[in-house]
């Protein structure tokens, strides 16, 4: 097994009206993840998001997600109805 060491000025770095994003792997449009990802992970990004918004509601099949909140309040719901 290789080892990929990717620094973070190396990251992949997308920014829209209300979200930047510094992407270990690109993760935004149409990529195929599953493809992509470093055994198991599918996504690893650092994200800014302006308060009051976030992703419309998407499907993650298969998926465990992992937020660290640095500042501010995070609220998450789920196409299954769970919301925290």
């Amino acid at each position: 097994m290789s080892l990929t060491i990717i620094r973070a000025d190396e990251r992949h770095h997308w920014r829209n009206e209300w979200l930047e994003s510094w992407q270990s792997f690109p993760a935004t449009g149409n990529f195929d993840l599953a493809a992509n990802a470093h055994g198991v992970l599918l996504v690893h990004n650092d994200d800014r998001v302006d308060a009051g918004e976030g992703l419309d509601r998407h499907q993650h099949r298969d998926a465990e997600i992992v937020t660290w909140v640095l500042e501010g309040a995070l609220r998450h719901r789920d196409s299954t109805g769970t919301e925290s």
